[in-house]
């Protein structure tokens, strides 16, 4: 499955390893996020539905974003040195992070389908 954007796609989750534990540092899309806040330009901006997205078209580059995200789950873009970060892929009906992800380090669904998961295995 490949996204095509332009600028070619960058990864926006992270994949940590210690010892044989996986974990992904990606956004929480939080309801008071630091990174919306600290945008000056508005380009880090909530969905209608709750999301924090990111317009890269408003994007200057500067970067606060990414210093005060707690979770480092925003990146620069290499080739326009503007922020990024997870838009959910709002098109897939899987993510084609989560679809790939050989560990299985990384679930998309509610908390209830998360807790139905765990339950089961």
């Amino acid at each position: 499955m490949t996204k095509m954007e332009q600028p070619s796609p960058q990864p926006r989750i992270k994949v940590k390893k210690s010892g044989n534990q996986y974990w992904a540092t990606v956004c929480q899309h939080c309801t008071d996020s630091m990174c919306v806040r600290a945008c000056m330009t508005g380009a880090m901006q909530y969905s209608p539905t709750g999301e924090v997205f990111h317009n890269t078209s408003k994007c200057v580059g500067c970067w606060m974003c990414i210093m005060v995200c707690p979770l480092g789950a925003i990146s620069t873009l290499n080739e326009t040195r503007k922020a990024s970060k997870c838009d959910l892929c709002k098109n897939e009906k899987t993510p084609p992070c989560v679809a790939s992800c050989s560990r299985q380090a990384l679930f998309y669904g509610t908390p209830e389908e998360y807790e139905m998961k765990v339950a089961g295995d």
